[in-house]
């Protein structure tokens, strides 16, 4: 790579600059440090997904042993891999709650940490402003347990960071590094890699436009043509996986309107809401605050390149969430919520500057974290309450026989404490048979991962459990559930008989389901706190 130029230093803050920020370096810390106690100090993590990341995690490090033979592991290029990857070498060292809590946590510290190098390859003097990232630390995505989005987020930063300090082209060292962000960040997600490599499209654009000292032809090969290279292994990638996955897409469906988007965007509720409707309180503080430093910013700041890429990004990302459906069938969903993360992130980018010594902005900063605060503590009435559910469900594990197979059919779902926000799926309990499985060398026949194209550890055709009792693989999702017991597994376990309605305990598909286990089955034990579990096996 010939092309590549050796950087020009880049502006580096004086001593006095740099024992400026240690205040702010501190407000970090504790901020940083708040939320993620707040997701990590319970007895486990608790999301929707995550037991089934440590499913795939378990049967990963275990695909040779007998129990296991109904995987199979398909090293094809497909993202979603890295979280199987930590967690499997977690798991090795660690337990599956330890294993999980280590990774939230380094998500937890890695976002802010991320942000704060990408703001100071926009302006050395912004690192103060990584606090801006921390409320999206512990929002919607993270609480449904979307770990590869999650880290994929933090390679984007780093990605980011890494262009934006690249001024006067890329050294080997430079587009050596990016390469490996960029192929770690697709192992994770396609959707912060596309991110990413928008922006960084967008900035080698506009800085070859901008470059005055070279011809224009120079200007291509000094900002243009590096980053080209760079992208070439992670774009050949994504191509492989979109042909080989096209089976598996559907009709794009609609499922929010362009105003209730907006508005999502506008009072952050979309990124940042988890579980009940009052945690809008916290999110229109934390939308206003950001709202209010970017608008102090707008007045100081100078048309550079940097600042026009991450304006003209953030807008592009901005109509691309608008304008986006919420799914291509049911394996690509959520595709609204994932992409309102980003054009805030931008917007934090954009707003860059030296730590406030207006009235105004130091208010800002007190409401984004009085903002931050009131999300934490607005979610603490419901992670208490799963907590506790989950802890229940758990507590019947030991009776699940070593090696079984075993799946979990919800008559009722488990509410957050308040009005519920929005998608009636994010049930903690949806997917806890995966740590079952894991603390039982068990199989969870209801691994969604293992039905999907994209991941790596998959049920085998020929011994598809969960194709044997749900043969469209829509009926154990639903609730109550509509399944076929006929070749059902060894273990059943019954989630919500008594906090299910009478309309639902009514339902045909219920009678047959109770029907069958009463033939079929025999009840072993109930969970003791509110015989919220029962475990059923197979005659």
């Amino acid at each position: 790579m010939h092309t590549l130029k050796a950087p020009a230093a880049e502006p580096a803050p004086t001593a006095s600059v740099a024992r400026g920020d240690r205040p702010w370096d501190l407000l970090l810390a504790v901020a940083v440090a708040l939320q993620a106690a707040a997701l990590t100090a319970w007895p486990r993590v608790v999301t929707v997904d995550g037991p089934a990341h440590l499913a795939s995690a378990w049967a990963l490090l275990h695909s040779g042993d007998p129990t296991y033979g109904v995987y199979r592991v398909e090293f094809d290029p497909v993202p979603n891999l890295l979280t199987t990857l930590l967690l499997g070498a977690l798991l090795t060292v660690l337990g599956p709650d330890s294993a999980e809590r280590v990774l939230v946590l380094a998500y937890a510290v890695g976002l802010p940490l991320a942000m704060r190098y990408a703001l100071r390859g926009v302006d050395p003097r912004a690192g103060w402003l990584a606090v801006a990232a921390v409320p999206f630390v512990g929002g919607y995505l993270l609480t449904y347990g979307f770990y590869n989005l999650c880290l994929a987020l933090v390679g984007m930063l780093l990605v980011l960071g890494l262009a934006l300090r690249q001024r006067s082209g890329w050294s080997v060292r430079a587009a050596l590094l990016a390469a490996v962000l960029l192929a770690l960040t697709w192992s994770a997600h396609l959707v912060p890699l596309l991110v990413a490599g928008l922006f960084v499209a967008v900035l080698a654009g506009g800085r070859a436009l901008a470059d005055g000292s070279v011809t224009r032809v120079a200007a291509l090969r000094r900002h243009v043509l590096p980053p080209a290279l760079i992208g070439l292994p992670v774009l050949a990638l994504t191509l492989v996986f979109v042909v080989q996955s096209a089976d598996s897409r559907g009709e794009p469906v609609r499922a929010s309107s362009p105003l209730s988007l907006l508005g999502g965007l506008l009072t952050l509720g979309r990124p940042l809401v988890a579980w009940t409707l009052w945690e809008y309180a916290g999110s229109v503080l934390v939308a206003l605050a950001l709202i209010a430093l970017a608008v102090l910013r707008g007045r100081d700041a100078r048309r550079l390149p940097e600042r026009t890429a991450l304006a003209v990004t953030g807008l592009l990302l901005s109509l691309w969430y608008l304008a986006s459906p919420d799914r291509y069938g049911p394996e690509y969903g959520f595709l609204n919520d994932r992409l309102s993360l980003f054009p805030p992130l931008m917007l934090i980018l954009w707003a860059a500057a030296p730590p406030p010594t207006r009235r105004a902005a130091r208010l800002a900063l007190v409401g984004l974290l009085v903002g931050t605060a009131a999300l934490i503590g607005l979610r603490l009435p419901t992670d208490l309450h799963f907590q506790r559910d989950v802890a229940e469900m758990l507590s019947v594990a030991p009776a699940v026989p070593r090696g079984s197979t075993l799946v979990a059919l919800r008559l009722s779902r488990d509410e957050p404490v308040g009005p519920d926000a929005r998608n009636r799926a994010r049930d903690p309990l949806r997917h806890q048979a995966g740590r079952i499985a894991v603390l039982r060398d068990s199989v969870d026949v209801g691994h969604y991962q293992a039905v999907s194209p994209s991941f790596v550890v998959r049920f085998r055709d020929d011994v598809d459990p969960r194709r044997a009792i749900d043969p469209d693989l829509s009926g154990l999702v639903l609730v109550p559930p509509r399944v076929d017991l006929t070749r059902g597994p060894g273990v059943v376990l019954v989630v919500g008989r008594r906090s299910a309605t009478p309309e639902d305990l009514s339902r045909p598909e219920t009678t047959a389901l109770l029907q069958q286990l009463e033939s079929s089955y025999r009840l072993v034990t109930t969970s003791r706190r509110s015989e919220l579990v029962e475990v059923w096996q197979r005659r």
